[in-house]
């Protein structure tokens, strides 16, 4: 009987604003889940997947902690396309059980596919806009599986966060004919995108506003 631990750390990031949690604590991130989440035994050292920007800022300090860290190329999605290669390639007996840090419901049909007992973390806090990332077709195979189990990251903040997201300055209109600068960051997920798209076509109707999109 072993436990496997694979973090999708873009999903993680995003929940982790969504709490409120500016800096996470590494090693109390591993603790946690290395120590509080499952029941058996560790097969390797828990898998964090970043996207390759992320390498060089905390790919080390992640290997400190415990992690072992990947952060695979090319393709689109590749961070999400491992993710799925990873848990597919999993084979029961030899594992029993996997942890699971991310929102994103494509991961759902290839563990679906296996018979290990599931703890999916993630949170179901709300952002601003008063909606949560587990998307509700992820929230009926809590509802469906026994094996899958719904852990919520909120309940181990205090023991990830090793400083508060900083309050976010209020938005001053400008009245006098200066320019305002606006920077967003969105993920990838299939909402983020479509909220993209929906802002896209809302700028593109003002022919003063200029944009420019990096990925």
């Amino acid at each position: 009987m072993a436990r496997v631990v694979i973090v999708d750390w873009e999903s993680l990031h995003f929940m982790c604003r969504i709490l409120g949690i500016g800096k996470l604590n590494f090693r109390g991130l591993y603790q946690v889940l290395a120590h509080k989440i499952g029941t058996s035994d560790l097969h390797k050292r828990p898998v964090c997947v970043l996207p390759p920007h992320r390498r060089e800022t905390i790919g080390k300090s992640l290997q400190t902690a415990g992690f072992e860290v990947v952060a695979p190329e090319g393709g689109e999605k590749p961070d999400d396309a491992y993710i799925i290669d990873y848990l597919s390639k999993l084979q029961s007996p030899e594992v029993t059980e996997v942890v699971l840090v991310s929102a994103d419901q494509d991961f759902a049909p290839v563990l679906l596919g296996k018979s290990m007992t599931v703890h999916w973390v993630a949170t179901r806090a709300r952002n601003d806009e008063g909606k949560t990332m587990v998307a509700s077709a992820l929230e009926e195979v809590f509802e469906a599986e026994e094996r899958f189990n719904f852990v919520e990251l909120k309940d181990y903040q205090d023991l990830i966060m090793r400083e508060p997201a900083r309050p976010r300055p209020p938005i001053e209109t400008p009245s006098d004919g200066r320019r305002l600068k606006i920077s967003l960051e969105a993920g990838v997920d299939t909402d983020s995108i479509a909220f993209l798209r929906a802002l896209l076509r809302l700028i593109q109707s003002y022919p003063d506003v200029r944009y420019t999109i990096e990925g």
